[in-house]
């Protein structure tokens, strides 16, 4: 038997309100993903733009003091060498060792040519670096830039020739092993040269001192008295000049960056999306006033329905603000963190709005009908 027209039409309006009301959720759900994953995207880059700047200010020895003796009527005057090695054990001080200048070259003799300067360190330079300790007697670290010229190999056992650098015809030849050493905490002044590892060293020119952000002060006040000679004080300095990141430092910069409120951004573009959402929707929230439906029981509608298409919303925004921000480069473990911090900060801030709006008076349809006279 055929159905009445009547019966037509109303299914027919059913299935287009339903199909509408399908849109209009699958568009909430992409807002909020797309918003959160802006919110923490924005958020975690700038943040990891940050943690990688101070990470390689650290790598070049941001948190690295060298000490040197001042000069006095222009007579250089040196530091205790053991002193400097035994400062590692103070609390605060990660590692030390004392360099001291030789007066020798030195050159592998299959690379005759490519002699450079010879500096004796003191062995706490193992520990400062964390190598592991010599195996042979004999052992010469070369930094990356002085063992590229000659084409040294870690570990390779080759001949040495030393010798006066004012005297060519005073010199020596000796076995060694190769230790390379590649770290930019060392100054330019030795980067380029061999370090000759002597436990019998006894005046160094210079002593490296590394420390951490939480000690970085009370060392720097401690190294001059620690390392002063009876006639001259000792002098530290940062290794890096600054720590700085523009004109902050990155403590100060990593706690004003502006996109820190990120999730306060998030949180007013989606409560506003919802409040316009339910404003569209007054007709419907008059209809269930009518029949009964008291604040309480509206709110929980409004909430569980928020709740329903936000949440999988914003976790499918913070999956896209993890990878996207990855895949651009950015610090994984700052991403890791900012990220799901900001969404869930973002959608807890536009709950509370959501939940602030739901107890807002709603009318009657009669009420509404009143207005509209």
């Amino acid at each position: 038997m055929t159905r009445p027209w009547p019966d037509r039409l109303a299914c027919s309006e059913g299935w287009r309100n339903a199909r509408a009301g399908g849109m209009v959720s699958a568009v909430v759900v992409l807002v909020c993903a797309w918003i959160t994953a802006a919110a923490g995207a924005v958020a975690a880059m700038d943040a990891s733009r940050i943690v990688t700047a101070e990470a390689q200010w650290i790598a070049k020895g941001g948190y690295t003091l060298v000490v040197t003796p001042s000069r006095l009527d222009e007579e250089s005057v040196t530091l205790d060498a053991a002193r400097c090695d035994r400062l590692s054990t103070i609390t605060g001080v990660a590692g030390s060792f004392a360099v001291s200048a030789t007066g020798s070259t030195l050159a592998p003799t299959s690379a005759p040519g490519a002699a450079t300067t010879l500096f004796a360190v003191t062995p706490g330079i193992y520990d400062f670096f964390g190598m592991p300790p010599p195996q042979e007697s004999t052992e010469i670290i070369a930094p990356a830039r002085a063992a590229e010229r000659p084409g040294l190999v870690d570990g390779e056992q080759t001949w040495l020739v030393s010798s006066i650098a004012d005297d060519w015809s005073d010199t020596s030849r000796f076995p060694a092993r190769i230790r390379l050493l590649d770290s930019p905490i060392l100054g330019e002044d030795i980067s380029g040269s061999y370090l000759a590892p002597e436990g019998a060293l006894t005046e160094a020119t210079a002593c490296y001192v590394a420390t951490d952000a939480a000690h970085l002060a009370a060392v720097i006040d401690l190294l001059p008295g620690a390392l002063a000679s009876p006639t001259s004080p000792a002098v530290a300095e940062p290794r890096v000049p600054t720590g700085s990141y523009g004109v902050l430092g990155f403590s100060a910069a990593y706690d004003q960056r502006v996109s820190r409120w990120a999730w306060a951004g998030a949180a007013a573009v989606l409560l506003l999306l919802w409040a316009l959402l339910q404003r569209l929707r007054r007709q419907r929230l008059a209809v269930y006033a009518t029949f009964g439906a008291g604040p309480r029981s509206r709110l929980v509608m409004q909430v569980s329905e928020w709740s329903t298409l936000s949440l999988p919303g914003c976790a499918l925004g913070t999956f896209l603000a993890i990878t996207g921000s990855v895949a651009a480069g950015a610090d994984p473990a700052t991403v890791v963190l900012q990220a799901p911090v900001h969404a869930l900060a973002g959608w807890l801030a536009a709950t509370t709005g959501v939940i602030a709006l739901g107890l807002w008076p709603i009318g009657t349809l009669l009420d509404n009908l009143k207005d509209r006279t």
